[in-house]
């Protein structure tokens, strides 16, 4: 597999590895003469099990004349692209549908094209999508969620909950998924023995059989003797949760039953109502992906549409473990181009073909003001976010892993507001953490109104503060 890391040493000219069986396939005229086709100002040389070599200096290529094709290609891969930071903050907010040359026409062509919608909070889907689209109405995704069930609401990446399209519910849910094992074990920890489980699971898809109902509901239906309250120590505290609690999250884990918010009024707080994934998706066949195959298959479209990106950001953002990662980046070898961003140390992958794109992309010379909400995808889409704002900025918006709601200008971001639409004050609060000029706070005033006015049906009051 071909390490960005490693080749971004190869660029500075500081140590690296070489592997001595890679070197050995160099021929020359059918020699083994590897020697006449590296320019080497050697430090040390030195044999690892007798398979490495360490070597300080650059690689010169006579390609011409070198006869192993796959020596070729590792070779070629390893000359890093180097792109300005200005070129990527463009692209990429083009490919989240963040500029206004790229706006979207559809609810469904927003989420095939970013993966997903955060939906841990009822209105952040609503907020991410009025950002992205030309005219972008409630009802739009209501229709396709509720209705059309074109869209579905799991646990996926990171154990988060998501709005998927249904079409890519499998590949998702299969590379994510936990293992029976791992479910089970929940059981386990809360001390649910299986005959109780299965009691409590039967009465759940009894309730569910007919449509999706309120946990309140759920436990009404049961059996009082059946629900039971279970105390389990954490740290210093006591966590509390119903054995029906329990169990729906294991069902939930297992494939069997997902959560969704009611549709209209939206309050964010408001409580999950609970279905089984047979009665509303009947045509939707969670188990049709390779769980190896649908991790590769995640990792290969997170790289696609959040490219270019780090190991760590692939790592961060599937909640994969590495070794799945880097598995994954060798089946895909032949795809990636290694990238380096200019004034960065870090190193990045992209897809060949997205890199392609993006040499042919020619972006606006001025980057959009955005309002973007809690959990957005594109501040949630990266580990590495020096390229999103400094460091002391960076403690501001993320609290706790989570993404605040954020005011992005100039593909930076310069502030926080809150988005809490059900408060009876009917203020929206943005605090920047520098001066922005006036035309750039009329149109974060607009934004707020016209966002507030989509939510509500009221335009609320708009204070704007500078820290």
């Amino acid at each position: 597999m071909i390490n960005p890391r490693l080749c971004m040493k190869i660029e500075e000219g500081k140590w690296f590895f070489i592997d001595f069986i890679l070197l050995g396939a160099l021929r020359v005229n059918g020699e083994n003469r590897f020697w006449s086709l590296l320019v080497l100002n050697f430090g040390q040389v030195l044999f690892r099990q007798g398979l490495i070599f360490i070597i300080r200096g650059s690689v010169h290529l006579y390609s011409s004349r070198i006869k192993d094709a796959y020596t070729i290609e590792f070779l070629k891969g390893c000359m890093m692209q180097k792109v300005k930071a200005d070129i990527v903050s463009k692209y990429l907010l083009h490919k989240q549908h963040l500029l206004g040359i790229s706006k979207a026409n559809t609810v469904l062509e927003v989420i095939d094209d970013i993966i997903a919608l955060h939906a841990t909070s009822a209105a952040t889907p609503y907020l991410s999508l009025f950002e992205r689209m030309k005219q972008f109405q409630r009802g739009q995704l209501d229709r396709e969620l509720y209705i059309n069930r074109n869209l579905i609401r799991l646990g996926s990446m990171r154990r988060t909950l998501f709005i998927l399209p249904t079409k890519a519910a499998s590949m998702v849910f299969q590379a994510t998924r936990m293992s029976e094992e791992q479910s089970l074990q929940i059981l386990k920890v809360w001390s649910i023995p299986h005959s109780e489980y299965q009691r409590i699971a039967d009465s759940i898809f009894t309730v569910l059989k007919d449509g999706p109902q309120p946990i309140r509901i759920i436990k009404q239906a049961m059996s009082p003797g059946l629900i039971r309250t279970i105390e389990l120590p954490a740290g210093k505290n006591i966590a509390r949760m119903t054995n029906v609690n329990i169990v729906l999250t294991v069902l939930q884990q297992q494939g069997k039953v997902f959560s969704e918010k009611f549709s209209d009024p939206i309050l964010t707080r408001q409580a999950n109502r609970y279905a089984l994934i047979r009665t509303l998706y009947p045509s939707l066949n969670l188990e049709s992906f390779n769980p190896e195959e649908a991790q590769i298959q995640l990792v290969k479209r997170y790289i696609e549409v959040f490219g270019p990106v780090t190991e760590n950001d692939i790592t961060w953002w599937t909640g994969l473990g590495k070794t799945i990662i880097q598995t994954a980046l060798a089946r895909l070898e032949t795809e990636l181009l290694p990238i380096q961003i200019k004034n960065s140390a870090d190193a990045y992958l992209m897809l060949k073909s997205d890199y392609n794109k993006l040499k042919r992309f020619k972006g606006p010379r001025a980057l959009p003001v955005l309002l973007l909400p809690y959990e957005d995808p594109y501040l949630k889409g990266y580990q590495q976010r020096n390229r999103l704002m400094t460091t002391e900025n960076e403690k501001a918006v993320y609290v706790g892993g989570e993404a605040r709601p954020s005011v992005m200008v100039g593909g930076k971001i310069v502030g926080i507001w809150n988005r809490v639409f059900e408060d009876s004050n009917n203020v929206i609060e943005i605090l920047l953490f520098q001066g922005l000029g006036r035309s750039e706070k009329n149109i974060l005033m607009e934004k707020a109104r016209l966002q507030s006015l989509m939510m509500t049906g009221k335009e609320f009051q708009v204070i704007i503060k500078t820290r």
